[in-house]
């Protein structure tokens, strides 16, 4: 009897002692776990930052583009503008000068209708 309760007493202190090395793996297991979720928190917030950081100049490269581009196309227009306006005025000048030959034109081909209405009472 004493024999089965000094066996007894040895497998109930390994158990303790498993049971103990296990409760300090699961603690250590915890605490490694909540240093890598706090971890993997700070780094995800540093990379927000910086993709907010790089997202906010990618605006400015772009707002400075467009204003580049508005600048040249102004520039553009304004040269434009007035070669098409030295050009354009012999071109104006020819667009009034045919108006003023198809309205003669127009009033010339009433007038025949009337004339040759005339002769034909």
């Amino acid at each position: 009897m004493q024999e089965s309760l000094t066996t007894a007493q040895i497998a109930e202190a390994a158990a303790k002692s498993q049971l103990a090395t296990e409760k300090a793996m699961r603690t250590a297991a915890e605490a490694t776990s909540k240093l890598n979720i706090e971890s993997a928190k700070k780094t995800r917030e540093e990379a927000q930052t910086k993709v907010t950081e790089a997202a906010q100049k990618a605006a400015a490269v772009v707002q400075d583009a467009e204003n580049k581009v508005m600048a040249a196309e102004a520039a553009l227009t304004a040269k434009c503008s007035v070669e098409w306006e030295k050009r354009n005025k012999k071109v104006l000048k020819k667009l009034e000068k045919c108006k003023v030959l198809k309205s003669d034109l127009n009033m010339c081909k009433a007038e025949k209708k009337t004339l040759t209405a005339a002769l034909k009472k």
